[in-house]
């Protein structure tokens, strides 16, 4: 599959990277419509701390998504290999493997980080944009609550939050 968008120079990623690799941006044609199809597909499913959301909708609860995992089996979707956690995605991240934007330059398929109690700069959740102008994402929010589509408008008022671009590959991972 060809790539619609070629990856920025200065993201490129050293190669031998253990995740992702050049390509096309995710905001890209088919890569951010399986990004999306993943993460809509498992709408509904139960939150799972530590679940791998590699089968949100089976009766083993571990395989059900968090956070985390739901960022990082939809992308994988699309051909790029995230960290495990939403500290580690945002530190990759960081070290040059995506696009950090202004919030306001928000898109559908970009990731929105917010930082923990322990700080602004270690993130502890995640979701997908998937309105930028309302605010919305797909987040698997927290135990007792299902993925679902939710408002993030609140991290805006108070500005806490990140957003990452992520590249993503035409052919899959390196």
């Amino acid at each position: 599959m060809a790539a619609d968008i070629t990856r920025p120079a200065a993201l490129a990623a050293p190669a031998g990277d253990a995740c992702g690799a050049a390509g096309a941006a995710v905001g890209s044609g088919q890569q951010l419509e399986k990004v999306l199809a993943y993460a809509h597909s498992a709408l509904g499913t139960m939150y799972q701390y530590g679940g791998t959301c590699t089968s949100p909708h089976s009766s083993n609860t571990e395989l059900h998504c968090d956070c985390s995992s739901l960022v990082q089996m939809s992308f994988a979707q699309a051909g790029l290999r995230l960290p495990r956690t939403a500290e580690q995605q945002w530190q990759w991240a960081a070290a040059g493997h995506a696009e950090i934007i202004p919030p306001p330059q928000a898109q559908i398929g970009d990731v929105i980080y917010v930082p923990t109690y322990l700080g602004p700069n270690i993130m502890g959740h995640t979701g997908i944009i998937i309105n930028p102008a309302r605010h919305l994402m797909i987040d698997a929010p927290s135990s007792g609550h299902p993925v679902r589509v939710d408002s993030y408008s609140w991290a805006v008022h108070v500005r806490l939050f990140r957003v990452i671009r992520y590249i993503i590959t035409a052919t899959g991972a390196q």
